[in-house]
């Protein structure tokens, strides 16, 4: 079994303070991180805070990657212990749930990488883990689009599974975040079944 940890020796997690509590860009010289970056304050966001363990970069990239395509699955599990660390306590009932896979492309790949961090950021802390979203449209590949391509094609991609959500606070896990279109559209979701 791969050890994670080994493979990214050295490595740590991003502090709080070193990117923007709401967006997740990191914070410039002379920002504050409890306060709204610059860069996002007319943005609309869905989601109340984000978390993240670092930016799309060396060694992250490669762990990313190589659980996505080359079914090293451990990652998931080390990236889910991971954010059970980084993430804050919280009084309130929490559901882990993550940004599915279209079924099609779960299928080809044999496992959903999002529902394997979830899955273990929810054993690390004791929280349910429960599938909320469904993809219900196939999209390509976002990686290949501008930001507004990646918001049209995500707009309609997903739907909510029925249930009411309402006294719930929902932490929605998803392997990488760039625009954030996705992650906006799957929160409005959730906030519509009263998360």
């Amino acid at each position: 079994m791969l050890d994670a940890g080994c493979v990214l020796d050295g490595w740590q997690p991003d502090a709080p303070g070193h990117y923007c509590p709401r967006c997740g860009m990191t914070i410039g010289r002379g920002e504050r991180a409890d306060t709204d970056c610059v860069r996002c304050r007319k943005l609309p966001i869905a989601w109340r805070r984000l978390t993240r363990l670092g930016t799309y970069g060396a060694p992250i990239d490669n762990a990313i990657l190589g659980m996505k395509f080359t079914r090293q699955w451990a990652y998931a599990a080390w990236f889910g212990r991971q954010l059970a660390q980084a993430l804050p306590e919280s009084a309130a009932p929490i559901i882990v749930t993550h940004v599915p896979l279209h079924w099609t492309r779960r299928c080809r790949r044999g496992f959903d990488q999002a529902e394997l961090i979830a899955e273990s950021l929810a054993k690390a802390r004791g929280w349910p883990a429960r599938p909320l979203l469904r993809k219900q449209k196939r999209t390509p590949p976002q990686s290949r689009f501008s930001p507004s391509e990646r918001a049209a094609h995500a707009r309609h991609a997903f739907a909510a599974r029925r249930g009411d959500l309402s006294g719930h606070t929902v932490l929605l896990v998803d392997d990488v975040k760039t625009t954030g279109s996705t992650l906006n559209a799957c929160c409005r979701l959730l906030k519509k079944r009263g998360a």
